[in-house]
């Protein structure tokens, strides 16, 4: 299942969800914040959005491997010496 298909089926869910559910005016929220409630704890959303972004970060690593580097480095040093010739 791609990541659309599993969009539209967990959107259908939680419109059926809010269609079973009947909401009181004292518990009044708006569909976003309860579609984006039912997303907290849906495990498989969760999973899926996880894997998603490692699969990104990942991406992002593979790029750094094959782009060149650069790299700055300094030193100072200080040398005294005193003599006395006599």
């Amino acid at each position: 299942m791609n990541a659309r298909q599993w969009f539209l089926l967990s959107a259908a869910a939680s419109a059926c969800a809010l269609l079973l559910c009947p909401i009181n005016s004292a518990q009044a929220q708006n569909l976003v914040a309860l579609y984006q409630s039912a997303q907290d704890y849906d495990a498989s959303y969760q999973s899926a959005r996880q894997q998603a972004l490692a699969t990104q970060a990942h991406s992002a690593q593979a790029l750094a491997g094959i782009l060149p580097s650069v790299a700055l480095g300094a030193s100072v040093s200080q040398t005294s010496q005193t003599s006395s010739y006599s």
